[in-house]
């Protein structure tokens, strides 16, 4: 199946769905909070890894401290 037919079927089936002529399939999701570390806890985890700043900064993706 191309991009454009994928595009086109799932728009037919949001068409379908809105006017009740098919259900949808749901799916429950449970988000869990972003644990948060202060600044002396990644200190310590960057020690941990023998990463530089620079290079764990990148690992996480983040932009190192200027």
């Amino acid at each position: 199946m191309s991009v454009y037919e994928s595009i086109v079927q799932g728009l037919t089936e949001a068409k379908q769905y809105q006017q009740g002529k098919i259900s949808a399939r749901k799916t429950k999701l449970t988000i869990k909070p972003v644990e948060t570390f202060s600044a002396d806890d990644i200190k310590q985890i960057r020690k941990k890894t023998g990463l530089s700043q620079v290079s764990f900064a990148g690992t996480i993706g983040v932009s190192p401290k200027p």
